[in-house]
């Protein structure tokens, strides 16, 4: 499984997180409730403390934080998914996953205008 330490290089996956939420003027608590998480973890994600973050979670933060998904989960140093497959089929879900996510924020803006 894919660990996040603390004090990770510049871009890591919390710092990335951190960033654009307070580019975003957003508090921890208001990431949190959008986002669907306690605020509690947000904090850990920023200082890098949750291990293996769970894809619906990495989805969730990208869409609040208008962050592609694909470059969240870079960040992420090893992207671990539930079964064995090699970097090119990683890519390969990665690109079909963030797909199913543009279609998804567009049928929700398509709902939001009826």
């Amino acid at each position: 499984m894919g660990k996040l330490r603390g004090g990770d290089k510049m871009g890591s996956f919390g710092e990335t997180i951190r960033e654009k939420r307070l580019a975003m003027k957003m508090s921890q608590q208001t990431l949190a409730d959008q986002v669907g998480i306690a605020r509690q973890t947000v904090t850990m994600l920023e200082y890098n403390k949750i291990h293996s973050p769970s894809s619906q979670m990495v989805i969730n933060l990208a869409w609040v934080l208008e962050i592609e998904t694909k470059e969240l989960l870079s960040k992420l140093p090893d992207l671990v998914m539930p079964f064995e497959v090699g970097a090119s089929a990683k890519l390969e879900i990665l690109t079909k996953l963030e797909k199913m996510e543009t279609e998804l924020h567009e049928i929700i803006k398509a709902v939001r205008q009826l």
